[in-house]
């Protein structure tokens, strides 16, 4: 399974806001402006390249900036199948004594072929919510 976002999710993820280099011992993991994954340590601060994140990364960004939570779940019926889900926290997680929080729960999508597919869905879908304004 791919593990870095693709190059257009990379773009897109640059629009909205996320902007994290991702460190892989002494190299970054970068996109050249082909779209070619590639490791460089002397990529930052040139306009040629941009971040190549890990998908787990970028779920995590979502969440802690966001707070829109997304999860993968396997449909058990025949074979397995996947599908995505996004809820959103509304309110302050570290002091849930304020009077004013609640959940905002997400509807499934539809059901992928792997995990991967539904992964990339996903993404996708929480960088429209972002870059569409849709989290209010």
């Amino acid at each position: 399974m791919e593990k870095f976002v693709t190059y257009e999710q990379a773009l897109a993820l640059k629009e909205i806001g996320y902007d994290k280099y991702s460190w892989f011992g002494m190299e970054y993991s970068l996109y050249k402006a082909d779209g070619k994954h590639t490791f460089y340590a002397n990529g930052i601060g040139d306009e040629t390249y941009i971040s190549a994140p890990l998908k787990s990364e970028v779920m995590n960004w979502f969440e802690t900036e966001h707070q829109l939570f997304g999860d993968i779940h396997t449909d058990c019926t025949t074979e397995p199948k996947f599908c995505y889900v996004v809820n959103k926290f509304f309110g302050y997680p570290n002091d849930l004594t304020e009077k004013e929080w609640r959940w905002e729960l997400g509807n499934y999508s539809v059901l992928y072929r792997t995990r991967e597919q539904a992964q990339n869905e996903l993404i996708d879908y929480l960088i429209d919510i972002v870059k569409y304004n849709l989290d209010k």
